[in-house]
């Protein structure tokens, strides 16, 4: 991990701790920018490519950070969790499943599921790549924008499996 960039949409709860990490940084706002505007805000700010967005309540698996950070596919979009390991079914060992397929509402069972289950919580993409959430969604599916807009530039999105996220 290169930093932490931590949108604090609430300033007056900020633990004095934080601030002895010299790789967390503090992007303090006067009001809730919500999910859409902070990660708009952050994910240009990060010093390296690869960014993962990981809201304040969720835990994930430290290796999961390490085995995204080893891949050799460098042509993705975004690298969301499969929705199975947020709800705690979790397989072996982590691996990626190719989640282009979940692209249209025609495919309502899969597309929603992944949907219904916030992928918001943990995804990582690549900075070079990133198009920022369009305001007039302001604070929904933001998720949804940066999956769809993806496949529509040709990017594939990809599901991480093998490691456990807790809320």
């Amino acid at each position: 991990v290169s930093e932490v960039l931590i949108v604090n949409n609430k300033v007056e709860s900020t633990p004095d701790w934080i601030n002895d990490f010299t790789k967390v940084k503090l992007l303090n706002q006067k009001q809730n920018l919500y999910f859409n505007g902070s990660v708009n805000l952050a994910v240009p700010l990060c010093s390296s490519n690869l960014c993962c967005v990981l809201n304040d309540d969720a835990n994930i698996d430290v290796l999961a950070f390490q085995f995204i950070s080893e891949l050799n596919n460098k042509d993705f979009g975004c690298i969301f969790m499969n929705p199975r390991c947020i709800e705690g079914e979790s397989v072996p060992e982590g691996h990626l499943f190719d989640g282009s397929h979940f692209q249209s509402k025609q495919q309502i069972t899969p597309y929603e599921k992944f949907f219904n289950h916030g992928p918001g919580m943990f995804f990582c993409l690549q900075v070079d790549k990133f198009k920022p959430i369009p305001d007039n969604l302001k604070h929904h599916c933001g998720d949804r924008f940066i999956f769809q807009n993806n496949i529509e530039r040709g990017l594939k999105n990809y599901f991480l499996e093998g490691f456990r996220l807790q809320i």
